[in-house]
């Protein structure tokens, strides 16, 4: 390796323990997966869809409370520290969905203590981890980390479609649980961030060298008071409520317009397959266009994937529009991390991205629990699905309103 890359043993290792908790993080274990979890529940106990939509808002709303603390937490005594021990237990609490036993509040509980651990184990600290070790180079590897998390949301759905189906929805918990937990094989030996990068009371595997405070960028409360901080939370908060709440209905929306389950599940897996492609491809272009005017051509495709999504049952027409749709889903967060890294810098990234991350989480939650409810309420999506799209649209209006770089990527820190 040429002596200036920031491709070193470390940092590939590093980057490839953030791509398996980014694999394993609660989007695609629990948000990616609901949808088929969805028809089970309506089928076997009766439950409405706003109803059952209604843990997922649970797990979000506490999640979106936990966030900003996790992040504080991990900028202060660094993300292994804080990381490993949540990891385990959120695979724990996974698997202990499972022992419900078909009462709607046993759900809500156990989607709560879900959303606790998931509050930790989301894309914050892996984020974290990778603009870390990177700098010229952030967005492509933000862009090979978070394609991670596509690649999940498109194969958990069809690996526990089939368990769901033959042995019941408690064995998919208990396997989507189990998976978190083999992650900690990859996570226990790779996770590192650069040494003295992080942590006002770091661990001697993490300080060496260079004190955290020397790192670019200003904090938490510096960031607040910007205009930007506030437009990135909001576009960010609306795209996400918009393209979460589609997702997770995708499965039965499809089915309500005949169309077989197993066709049904790969309308899902070509949404995860797009934002897989747009994981891969936002990076590239962020790391040579100096403009958040970039993030444009994928938010519309999210738009118009949706409009389509919204108004057709042509299967040959549902596959693209899912598939464009996942774009705009899978570039959205890692654009708007990439751009806090940008306008605020890496020394409060934890922190400040927290912040923002918990207003999608919350949005995440909101989302389901609008469509479900303008279903059993209406009798149909329509209401929300013209909602979305106007949301989509607001979103895409406020990336022509930030401003340039402070933190630019032609400058090293």
């Amino acid at each position: 390796m040429h002596r200036d890359s920031e491709f070193t043993p470390q940092s590939v290792s590093a980057a490839v323990a953030a791509a398996a908790g980014m694999f394993t993080s609660i989007a695609p274990i629990i948000v990616s997966t609901f949808s088929v979890f969805l028809g089970t529940f309506i089928h076997d106990y009766g439950w409405g869809r706003g109803s059952v939509s209604f843990a997922i808002t649970i797990s979000a709303i506490v999640g979106g409370l936990v966030t900003p603390f996790a992040g504080r937490a991990i900028d202060r005594f660094g993300v292994r520290r804080v990381m490993l021990p949540a990891v385990a237990l959120f695979g724990v609490t996974v698997m202990s969905l499972a022992l419900a036993k078909g009462v709607l509040w046993q759900i809500y509980l156990g989607f709560a203590a879900v959303g606790v651990l998931g509050g930790f184990h989301n894309m914050v600290p892996y984020f974290k981890v990778a603009s870390l070790w990177f700098h010229r180079q952030r967005g492509v590897v933000l862009s090979l980390v978070s394609a991670c998390y596509g690649l999940a949301g498109a194969l958990m759905p069809k690996l526990v479609q089939p368990l769901v189906a033959r042995y019941g929805w408690h064995s998919g918990y208990l396997f989507l649980g189990a998976v978190v937990l083999v992650s900690l094989l990859v996570l226990v030996p790779l996770l590192r961030v650069p040494r003295g990068s992080e942590g006002l009371r770091p661990s001697a595997a993490d300080d060496t060298a260079p004190a955290a405070a020397v790192l670019p960028g200003v904090s938490a409360r510096e960031a607040r008071a910007t205009g930007t901080f506030w437009l990135l939370f909001t576009l960010l908060f609306l795209a996400v409520m918009s393209l979460v709440g589609t997702l997770t209905q995708i499965f039965p929306m499809m089915v309500d317009r005949g169309i077989a389950p197993a066709s049904a599940t790969t309308v899902l897996s070509a949404f995860y397959l797009g934002s897989t492609t747009g994981q891969l491809t936002y990076g590239w272009f962020v790391d040579r266009v100096d403009t958040p005017r970039v993030a444009v051509p994928f938010f519309a495709c999210a738009l118009a994937g949706a409009t389509v999504l919204y108004h057709t049952s042509n299967l040959s027409l549902l596959l693209p529009a899912a598939y464009l749709t996942g774009i705009g889903h899978g570039s959205e967060l890692g654009l708007v991390v990439y751009f806090t890294g940008r306008y605020f810098g890496v020394r409060n990234l934890g922190a400040i991205y927290g912040l923002i991350y918990a207003g999608a989480t919350l949005a995440s939650g909101l989302g389901p629990l609008a469509f479900g409810l303008s279903y059993d309420w209406a009798g149909s999506y329509g209401p929300m699905m013209i909602g979305f799209q106007g949301a989509l649209l607001l979103a895409i209006c406020g990336l022509f309103m930030l401003k340039p770089y402070v933190f630019a990527a032609r400058t090293r820190p």
